[in-house]
């Protein structure tokens, strides 16, 4: 160990001038030295209080999330959690969800140890031990571990182990890892199903083993067989697979199945019940580890998630990272100054980068969430977590807190505020409606007895109180009597005729506050024609299909939203201009631009070119008409369409798009390989019924997996569409199948065929074609089943037969391509 003179030392500046109250949110700001930080905290359970630290500075801006709790707390567990095997990756939440049921609750969490995702895609690289079963081992690791007695301590664990059989004796190397060429490694089930290694070995099953392993005992297994120079054996699931070197097969050759074999795992470390890995060491016994500057990455910032230890309490930490202006990340050195600063004495630094995640059950959750911001973007599936889980039994009503505390309201509105409430041990309660007491200090305000607020016509501060049990709360309502400025808040108003629907509005003082206002205390206006809204801001559709706007005004203020009446498809592209549409690629090139000269075009008098190169690419290839902000989407579609002119290139056909909850989907237009035609095609994709709507179109690509079908091409796009009802037929007929063929029947002539069907109108019948080898042949069709089918007059000659089928729907779309397939008569 050994003391580092440490360039910025302004965690230890800032934290010697506060401190913070146990409240909730706070919102302290403390400044000194061109340094600002900006904290939150809160109670979230027994002995555990979380803080939001956002410190800003000439050096960079730090996000830091931490979790600070008393382990020795009479209801707070320490543990440990995985995605239920040694390989299989969850995201933390997940992992703090499977750990939660009604007696017991996870209040915080962070990532674990750092895991493979390379060779063995999410194995531990370190020792792990969850309710006393070793689930990974190393031979010397860095853990924090917790005991059976719910001590926690951070120090090097080494593991010893022997195999042992007749006079053999063969030492453990590892429990659950990849095995190198002249090691000894044993396999559970809570590895996985096979071993998956990458050098061969001498492989020894064994059954009939008293499971989970755990250590400090000596363990008998049977012997179903050795497996000599192998890689992948299967682990049985009562069982384990020793796995050693190759030439350790001269040593076990004579075996005879039913033979027992023993083996043991131990620590240097006694009663553990929960341990997890990860490094380097951070600190030791209050100084900062000799391991802090071996590592490569230690001067580099990044996101990072580290577990610290001071006397009886733990502390988590991530900070955010690679997200310049919001936080930077830190180096090695920074998070271990920050933990000094916090008075830590022993720590590790544990999986950082896309990993980095902190969920926490805040104050009005009734589960643990998300709470810091991942740089991928969302949560990583990862390795282990650490978990705090709150045993407290759920008590009686303490605390009762408004989740709104500083609300405007327009006179004469109303509003149904939330509150949430929670016993002594912070535990969410879920209230019993018909018990909760409302009441109102204003004598022109009045309150429902469901929790509905309506205020008064006067300008001013009014009150609304809420009793349940012993847990009372109040929240203060602004009334006020002028708006700045309106906006309505449906995106867009897209109804059937005399369909209805709920007017909503926002209202916004001159600093930009928001105000709420009712819809019944705004005027609304409509397009001639449109329909009628009523007092109470409901919206009622006219009877023709027509487009226009609907207004709000109140005052001086005004705002309107578009309306059309009548779900006809809405073009969501035309591609008529190009200033939101370019191209990305992946394993390829690509680029965009207006058609030219005689180019196709479906519709008016100008489409997309979309030019791509997959050639001399391996992997994927991908190719992707971006639109830079999302094509937003009215209303509830049920399908997407477009027209697409195709090359016969036999890509696949696909976009994204965003719901309204932020989440990106992936949709098909075709099949893998299902870009098969040429010239214009309609293709689609439906639309979950459960969607989140709205949505906005995201992007349109093409992608190609099969090396052999990678090549220069040009495709063009027209009228990307949202359609709302089945009302005009926009569909090719497609072949669904081939009718099956019989073999052996050297008698009996052979039917030949293909099941069709169309989403339009239906199959033309007179339209059906079908030759054999160029030969036309009179087929039949049964319209029900969509069966097209020819059996010949008598058994065909040995040889092949090409069959080709064109068809037409009933309002001229064809079959795009022609459908050819052959079959041999032996």
């Amino acid at each position: 160990m050994r003391s580092i003179n440490l360039r910025n030392r302004f965690f230890a500046k800032v934290l010697a001038l506060i401190i913070i109250a146990s409240t909730v949110f706070p919102g302290a700001v403390y400044s000194r030295e061109a340094v600002r930080l900006i904290e939150n905290g809160q109670h979230i359970g027994p002995g555990t209080y979380y803080r939001n630290m956002n410190y800003i500075t000439s050096g960079g801006s730090f996000m830091v999330n931490m979790v600070e709790c008393r382990f020795d707390e009479q209801y707070l567990k320490v543990e440990v959690a995985d995605g239920g095997s040694s390989i299989v990756n969850k995201p933390v939440s997940y992992q703090a969800m499977q750990k939660s049921d009604e007696n017991r609750r996870v209040i915080g969490a962070v990532n674990g140890d750092f895991f493979d995702m390379t060779t063995i895609k999410g194995l531990s690289y370190g020792t792990s031990i969850i309710d006393g079963e070793i689930k990974t081992a190393a031979k010397t690791s860095t853990v924090l571990g917790i005991t059976e007695e719910d001590n926690c301590f951070i120090d090097v664990l080494n593991m010893d182990g022997v195999i042992g059989y007749k006079s053999i004796r063969i030492p453990v190397i590892s429990v659950n890892k990849l095995r190198w060429a002249d090691q000894a490694v044993i396999y559970t089930p809570s590895f996985g199903k096979t071993t998956l290694n990458t050098v061969a070995g001498t492989d020894i099953v064994l059954k009939d083993v008293e499971l989970p392993l755990k250590a400090d005992k000596v363990y008998s297994g049977v012997i179903e067989k050795v497996i000599p120079n192998t890689k992948n054996t299967e682990i049985p699931a009562d069982g384990v697979v020793i796995s050693l070197p190759a030439e350790a097969f001269k040593q076990f050759s004579g075996t005879v199945a039913g033979e027992k074999i023993n083996f043991h795992v131990k620590f240097d470390k006694q009663g553990l019940k929960f341990a997890v890995s990860g490094a380097p060491r951070l600190l030791e016994d209050g100084q900062i580890s000799a391991e802090l500057t071996d590592r490569k990455d230690a001067m580099e910032r990044h996101p990072r998630t580290a577990i610290g230890i001071k006397d009886n309490k733990l502390y988590m930490v991530t900070v955010d990272g690679r997200q310049p202006g919001y936080s930077d990340g830190m180096n090695l050195p920074e998070m271990t100054e920050f933990l000094l600063s916090q008075g830590v004495k022993d720590a590790i630094n544990l999986d950082g980068g896309g990993s980095t995640t902190m969920v926490v059950r805040k104050q009005g959750d009734a589960a643990a969430k998300l709470t810091n911001n991942p740089s991928d973007g969302r949560e990583r599936y990862v390795g282990n977590s650490i978990q705090l889980i709150s045993e407290a039994p759920l008590s009686e009503p303490a605390i009762l807190r408004f989740t709104d505390t500083n609300i405007k309201l327009f006179k004469g509105s109303s509003i149904k505020p939330a509150f949430y409430v929670l016993d002594k041990y912070y535990n969410f309660l879920t209230p019993d409606a018909d018990k909760v007491i409302y009441g109102v200090d204003a004598k022109t305000a009045k309150i429902e007895k469901d929790g509905t607020y309506t205020s008064g016509s006067k300008p001013g501060i009014s009150h609304i109180y809420a009793v349940y049990g012993n847990a009372k709360g109040s929240m203060p309502v602004e009334i006020v009597d002028k708006v700045h400025s309106l906006a309505v808040a449906n995106e867009f108003v897209h109804l059937d005729p005399e369909e209805k629907i709920q007017m909503q509005v926002k209202a916004f003082d001159e600093n930009g506050g928001e105000i709420i206002i009712s819809p019944s205390a705004v005027k609304w206006t409509v397009s001639d024609g449109m329909g009628k809204v009523d007092a109470k801001g409901v919206f009622t559709a006219g009877k023709k299909e027509i487009s226009g706007k609907i207004v709000a005004s109140l005052g001086t203020a005004e705002a309107e939203v578009g309306a059309k009446i009548g779900r006809t498809p809405v073009i969501v592209a035309d591609f008529g201009m190009l200033n939101n549409v370019g191209a990305k690629y992946i394993r390829s090139t690509a680029a965009v631009r207006h058609n030219q000269g005689d180019e196709p075009v479906r519709s008016g008098k100008i489409s997309l070119r979309f030019d791509y190169n997959f050639e001399n690419t391996v992997g994927t290839s991908a190719a992707y008409v971006s639109f830079k902000e999302p094509v937003k989407i009215i209303g509830k579609p049920i399908e997407l369409g477009a027209w697409v002119y195709g090359d016969a290139s036999r890509h696949w056909i696909r976009g994204t798009y965003i719901n309204s909850a932020g989440e990106k989907k992936v949709f098909n237009f075709t099949e893998s390989g299902g870009l098969d035609w040429k010239g214009w095609k309609f293709v689609y994709t439906e639309l979950p019924e459960n969607e989140k709507f709205p949505i906005a179109l995201e992007q349109l690509y093409i992608a190609e997996t099969e090396e052999e079908r990678k090549n220069v091409g040009s495709i063009f796009f027209d009228d990307v569409m949202a359609i709302y009802k089945p009302e005009k037929d926009y569909y090719d007929p497609v072949i669904v199948s081939r009718l099956p063929e019989i073999g052996g029947l050297e008698s009996k002539p052979q039917e030949i065929g293909v099941i069709a069907a169309d989403k339009g109108y239906g199959i033309d019948p007179a339209s059906i074609r079908m030759y054999i080898n160029d030969a036309a042949v009179k087929v039949n069709f049964d319209p029900e089943t969509g069966r097209i089918s020819y059996i010949p007059d008598k058994v065909l000659p040995k040889g092949e037969y090409k069959v080709r089928i064109t068809l037409k729907d009933k309002i001229g779309h064809q079959l795009n391509p022609e459908y050819c397939y052959t079959f041999r008569v032996e």
